[in-house]
């Protein structure tokens, strides 16, 4: 075993010198021009402005690569309007060279379609996108949607809810506008089947459930499965009733969609580690 990786340690060692070796020399150039690659038709991002951004000019000697050359990545990047970025030095003559500033845009938005919004309004889905025709869309931009589409749905008693997001190009003519489609798969409105306790060493389960039993209000089971269900309530009226038991993380799980099955096993791992800590008297 110990012959093995020492032998992958030498192995990694020996690649990571032959790479750097075949790494490009810095040079010093003199920028003879500037152009940009890659921009969009119609997408309205002018090629001055963002030769501008650079910081590179005509008669400028820069190195490549080099710190000015990354220094300008970084400022483009900071306008976010491109996924991808690329200074390369082009056409080398003897007195330097042209600098050409590949990019990649963002796309923008023309329009937004919501599929499968049976069960929770439109126009509140549309605000959890706020999206604006024109805008730029990014990657993040999708995450966030996925994530704020998702959250109203559990707000709505479907904690099973599936979202997804895609784009179909929009522009015949090679342009950057797309449309975007947020795909609801809402899946079944969700009832409390059963109740598990992790931890309980002083006390039962049995006679933790009896603690939620019936108050002078409605059963607990009868409320957890009204129409009215949230979470929120859920773990009011849980904490209400098993008072004795504040900050208990509660928990809920889809065997059948895998819902919060990791966080399930993260906090009873996290409630093991707990169990068998050892407290010194002197913190008592």
């Amino acid at each position: 075993m110990y012959r093995t990786l020492l032998l992958l340690a030498c192995c990694c060692l020996v690649l990571s010198v032959t790479g750097y070796s075949q790494r490009t020399p810095p040079e010093n150039l003199k920028v003879l021009g500037l152009s940009v690659e890659g921009l969009r038709p119609g997408s309205g991002t002018d090629e001055g402005a963002i030769i501008a951004n650079t910081g590179l000019k005509v008669g400028d000697v820069v190195t490549i690569p080099g710190d000015r050359i990354r220094s300008a990545i970084q400022r483009l990047w900071g306008l976010r309007i491109f996924s991808n970025i690329e200074i390369l030095a082009e056409n080398r003559v003897q007195d330097g060279a042209y600098i050409v500033v590949k990019v990649e845009e963002y796309p923008r938005v023309r329009s937004v379609e919501v599929v499968g919004s049976d069960d929770v309004d439109e126009d509140d889905i549309r605000k959890k996108v706020s999206l604006v025709d024109g805008q730029i869309l990014t990657q993040d931009d999708r995450t966030r949607i996925v994530k704020a589409v998702t959250a109203l749905y559990e707000e709505k008693n479907h904690l099973l809810a599936h979202v997804t997001t895609e784009t179909a190009n929009a522009d015949t003519g090679g342009g950057s506008l797309v449309d975007l489609r947020v795909i609801i798969d809402e899946g079944p409105s969700v009832s409390i089947d059963k109740i598990h306790f992790l931890g309980n060493t002083a006390v039962s389960e049995d006679d933790l459930k009896d603690a939620m039993d019936d108050t002078g209000e409605k059963t607990w089971w009868h409320f957890w499965s009204s129409a009215d269900f949230h979470r929120e309530k859920y773990e009011k009226a849980l904490f209400d009733r098993l008072f004795f038991t504040p900050g208990s993380p509660v928990i809920f799980v889809s065997a059948l969609s895998g819902h919060e099955i990791d966080r399930m096993l993260n906090a009873a791992v996290k409630l093991h580690r707990t169990l068998d800590k050892r407290i010194p008297t002197g913190r008592l």
